[in-house]
Order: structure tokens, then C-alpha cells, then sequence
């Protein structure tokens, strides 16, 4: 089975703020991730990390004050 996911999160930043996102989903056996694209506007670097473990992935991020949109739309496929 695949799924189509996504989110759009609207940010206001006041002073300079280490974020950690947990918005893409886990990879497994059983779930893969088949396409994703994770944007932030006005454009920030973002530093990824897979918590191997459990599978989750993270990304930080640094912003300073101002007005952010953080997008993440991906396909999942789904194995028995």
C-alpha cells in the first residue's frame, strides 16, 4: 500500500531558536520511504539525523527571528 503524507507548519520566531523536527517518517522493513521532499521557506540549512535504533529521523535546524513556512511531503509504501 502507498500513502501520501505531508504537513505545513507556519512558524514566528522571535529571538534565535534551535529547532528539532520530528516530521518525516520512520524507515523499516516494512516502511519505505519511496519519494519526500522537506522544504523550509525562507530557505535554513537543516543538519539530518537517523535515530538508527528506533528508525525516526530528525532534522535541526537554527532560525533567526522572523516568519517560516516548513513543508515535508512524502510517498510511503507499506510491505506486510
Amino acid at each position: 500500500m502507498r500513502y501520501a503524507v505531508g504537513c505545513v507548519l507556519p512558524y514566528t520566531v522571535k529571538s534565535p531558536t534551535t529547532m528539532i523536527l520530528n516530521l518525516e517518517p520512520m524507515r523499516g522493513e516494512q516502511q519505505r520511504v519511496r519519494s519526500e521532499r522537506f522544504t523550509v521557506t525562507p530557505s535554513v540549512d537543516s543538519e539530518p539525523h537517523e535515530a538508527r535504533e528506533t528508525g525516526n529521523f530528525y532534522r535541526r535546524l537554527v532560525l533567526q527571528p522572523g516568519d517560516y513556512e516548513i513543508r515535508y511531503e512524502g510517498e510511503i509504501e507499506l510491505t506486510p
